[in-house]
């Protein structure tokens, strides 16, 4: 395969033919020239790593047909055009990133890479068009907050690998290319839906790419299958509501679900509705609902807060309590300076709740 487009590392040209001396380049940089000339001598078969952020991380096997099928699916739901760049901000050794290579390889588009970091408007102004640009939420917060005018350059924003907090939205509708939240895994080769945020109204649902048909099982947890994953069903532990053939409203983890005393409890939906009042008393920071053993209830839902700052929470609970549905309160709060993070920078909530046990 011909790749003729430009590439651009970390603030410097890439030139592919002269560039096999990797010594000159750091282990982050090497993995992406690596697989950038795996990609382009043809092989078929590549060993990609889940991020651990719902169980212990894996290697998987798939094949190129599987990251071909993807990355044509995204651009043609975008309508990207020729000559289009891409800029790779996200981790590339994880599937987001890694896909966004595949995305301008495949199409010949130019390659704008930068490392990782949370701090990426130094790198961002020296590029005229950031184009079909990928970013964590992390990401996105420190642009909308130090320099939202940069992300103007896009044509169009992908966010992944976590929710977006809610009091970040009034931000996006300032924002002029359109920006999407995507739904995927690893096992589907990245993104197979797409939700746009930016838009007057964001709507709830996601919208599938083309080529991707969707069912639900007895837990009514999504089942995906396309050309993305061999023509072969992926069972998800999301459980959705199917709105159509192609959109569907994405409600918490099957393995998230808190059970208490009896009443079925999604924590991403109580933290959807939570999110106002703790924005106001903790700005800017993480939280997150869970499930903790409890003898008499079986399981009581929990709140932890990243936040250095503690208060009574007697008075905190009796206010959520008035934006939740009966029984949806949190039963404690748990205020820890750090929560853990996994190898890709997600809340590991399983090891950060184990962590508030011990």
């Amino acid at each position: 395969m011909t790749y003729n487009s430009t590439i651009w590392l970390n603030d410097k040209n890439i030139d592919l033919t002269s560039a096999n001396n990797l010594s000159t380049f750091d282990n982050y940089e090497q993995g992406i020239l690596l697989f950038i000339k795996q990609w382009l001598s043809g092989a078929n078969s590549f060993t990609l790593h889940t991020s651990g952020s719902t169980g212990i991380p894996k290697e998987i096997q798939v094949t190129r047909n599987q990251m071909i099928a993807s990355a044509k699916a995204t651009i043609n739901f975008l309508k990207i055009a020729p000559g289009t760049p891409v800029t790779v901000c996200i981790d590339a050794r994880y599937i987001g990133g890694k896909m966004q290579l595949v995305r301008a390889l495949i199409h010949d588009l130019p390659l704008q890479i930068i490392s990782p970091t949370i701090l990426l408007m130094n790198h961002l102004e020296a590029l005229p068009s950031l184009g079909l640009m990928s970013l964590v939420p992390l990401q996105l917060y420190s642009s909308l907050d130090n320099s939202p005018e940069m992300l103007d350059k896009a044509s169009a924003i992908l966010i992944g690998g976590a929710p977006v907090q809610l009091s970040y939205l009034p931000k996006l509708k300032s924002i002029a290319p359109p920006v999407y939240h995507t739904y995927g895994m690893t096992e589907t080769i990245s993104h197979v839906a797409l939700r746009k945020l930016n838009h007057e109204d964001a709507p709830d649902e996601f919208t599938l790419l083309p080529g991707i048909e969707i069912s639900t099982d007895e837990r009514e947890c999504l089942v995906v299958n396309g050309e993305v994953t061999g023509n072969q069903p992926v069972t998800t532990n999301d459980i959705v509501e199917l709105t159509s053939a192609t959109t569907f409203i994405w409600k918490g983890r099957y393995d998230n679900v808190v059970n208490s005393g009896g009443v079925k409890i999604f924590p991403e939906e109580v933290d959807k509705l939570i999110a106002p009042e703790l924005e106001t008393m903790f700005p800017g920071a993480q939280f997150f609902t869970s499930g903790m053993p409890d003898e008499k209830l079986g399981q009581r839902l929990i709140l932890c807060v990243e936040s250095a700052q503690s208060i009574e929470v007697s008075g905190l609970i009796e206010s959520l309590r008035a934006a939740l549905p009966p029984y949806h309160a949190p039963k404690h709060i748990y205020f820890l300076e750090h929560f853990i993070k996994t190898s890709s920078g997600k809340v590991d909530k399983l090891k950060t709740v184990e962590s508030v046990l011990s």
